[in-house]
């Protein structure tokens, strides 16, 4: 009876030891992969391609979406907000808009740009684990974000793009600051105190850049072929902008005086000067440098400056 009743006992508590055994073989590990898979929460990112070791920045020429090296600049910081589904969006620091498509078609070698929200499925994008602490940032419509031929240098445009596996569609997205607390969700203009005055000024910039450029391409003088790429709240400020630069556009160089040359020359060197040193575009912090009389060249020459290729 002694033997019979011990046996069973030892075959349980065998039983029961290999049990545990199992569960803690297969459990931990579990527990660590699931620990090494990077979180994203919102909050204020600085976006950068495990390709070409740029980040994501804005091209002031056009609103586009480019990369350059680092500068610690606003334009380089992006606010990620939870959209729903899933889905997120994708706010710069510097303006308020979101992350939209060129043309609002998904197609290969789209290019990105930035625009006011408007409700576009254009606008929403899913932030995907790709391994390695990288991630995919992929387009409601299953395009996702890529750097041409894996491309490192300075103003290259980002791109829409089929999925590949390929480390130009792969990205490190670095915390800088988290979402305030209870406030994720609300307008970019509350954000800071100065925002409206902030928002009037980079409508009017934003004007004056397609005024300039539709000027330059002998298009009629009309600001409402950009509607939706402006702030409707911000249209005045725009449309003050686009006029002003299509008239500045449409000058002809070669009829200027030697004076007003110069001074075309100096706005020319300045505005290329702020560019390179990665400051807002604003030929009137050098008011010193021009009079009454020639200031529309200098600013002519300025926005010239600041917009000239690289």
């Amino acid at each position: 009876m002694i033997r019979s009743s011990f046996a069973p006992r030892v075959a349980t508590r065998c039983y029961y030891f290999a049990a545990v055994l199992w569960v803690i073989a297969f459990a931990i590990p579990v527990r660590i992969a699931s620990a090494q898979v990077p979180r994203l929460r919102p909050g204020r990112y600085k976006i950068q391609n495990a390709a070409s070791d740029k980040f994501m920045d804005i091209d002031r020429n056009d609103g586009t979406i480019h990369q350059w090296e680092f500068g610690n600049q606003k334009s380089q910081l992006w606010d990620i907000e939870l959209a729903g589904n899933g889905y997120v969006y994708i706010r710069s620091a510097e303006n308020g808009m979101l992350l939209d498509i060129a043309g609002g078609a998904p197609r290969d070698e789209a290019r990105l740009l930035l625009a006011p929200q408007n409700g576009s499925q254009n606008q929403l994008w899913m932030i995907e684990d790709a391994g390695e602490g990288l991630f995919r940032i992929t387009s409601r419509f299953g395009k996702c974000i890529d750097v041409p031929d894996a491309s490192r240098a300075n103003g290259v445009g980002w791109q829409l793009w089929r999925p590949i596996e390929k480390y130009a569609e792969k990205f490190r997205l670095s915390l800088v600051a988290d979402a305030p607390a209870g406030n994720k969700d609300r307008d970019h203009r509350d954000r800071d105190n100065d925002g409206e005055a902030r928002g009037e000024k980079g409508a009017y910039h934003q004007g004056y850049s397609f005024g300039v450029q539709d000027a330059r391409a002998h298009l009629r003088r009309s600001y409402a072929r950009h509607k939706g790429q402006f702030d409707p709240d911000k249209q005045d400020a725009f449309i003050e902008g686009y006029y002003d630069g299509y008239d500045s556009g449409r000058a002809d160089f070669s009829q200027m005086q030697s004076a007003e040359k110069q001074s075309y020359d100096v706005g020319y060197r300045f505005g290329r000067q702020d560019y390179q040193q990665r400051r807002n575009p604003n030929y009137t912090r050098h008011a010193d440098l021009f009079d009454d009389r020639t200031e529309a060249y200098f600013r002519r020459g300025y926005e010239d400056g600041f917009s000239s290729p690289r």
